[in-house]
């Protein structure tokens, strides 16, 4: 496989897996729905997390998270509670009435900064990213390609993430797509609330059986 396929490949692999429906989709979605400068942070802040694990991916630092019992530990467990408050958050969202407006912005960051620190850990403390994009970038071999073509492959998937999610958040700030949203929000939001408290559960639960 030529590095051009094998690049080619690579990003296509993560294209889908962002394109999948998980937190931070729907996070950039939420954020999105209540404003677009708010959903801009939001994905700047999530393509920001990629960036990160791509350079834990990139150096080998992934190694540490499974020979350091007390790192990994930390990761999940914060990865964890972060999920639960994000379930809470949410589930109160889904409770709330449609026709009451502070519940359309209740679990809206409550401004840019907010936005971009919550994208950033809606991936960063999801340690499973980290393991995804050592196998990805392992798979393909990225360490044997050329130094230019290991740079396009490094560089290239936090700008396909920051691509990926700025045009989501553009696209459900829009007045169509925001009503429609809106329509289903409780559901949405209910959906989304026992996505967040299965994640958080998984990772407790996680650090439970492994005793710490």
């Amino acid at each position: 496989m030529s590095v051009l396929l094998r690049l080619a490949t690579l990003y296509a692999v993560y294209l889908l897996a962002a394109i999948s429906p998980g937190p931070a989709v729907f996070y950039v979605m939420r954020a999105a729905v209540a404003s677009r400068s708010l959903g801009l942070r939001a994905a700047l802040g999530v393509a920001t997390g990629t960036t990160l694990w791509v350079g834990v991916a990139a150096f080998g630092l992934a190694a540490a998270l499974k020979s350091s019992p007390a790192l990994s530990a930390a990761v999940r467990g914060a990865g964890g509670l972060y999920f639960l408050y994000l379930a809470w958050r949410l589930a109160l969202a889904a409770r709330a009435p449609d026709a009451d407006p502070a519940a359309l912005s209740r679990f809206a960051p409550r401004g840019g900064a907010a936005a971009y620190a919550q994208g950033v850990a809606t991936n960063a403390t999801n340690p499973g990213t980290a393991l995804f994009f050592t196998g990805l970038l392992g798979l393909y071999r990225v360490e044997t390609m050329p130094p230019a073509a290991q740079l396009a492959a490094y560089a290239g998937i936090p700008v396909l993430s920051l691509c990926w999610y700025g045009s989501l958040a553009l696209a459900f700030s829009s007045a169509r797509l925001s009503r429609a949203y809106l329509r289903l929000r409780r559901p949405l939001d209910a959906g989304l609330a026992v996505l967040f408290l299965a994640l958080g559960l998984k990772l407790i639960w996680s650090l439970v059986r492994s005793g710490v």
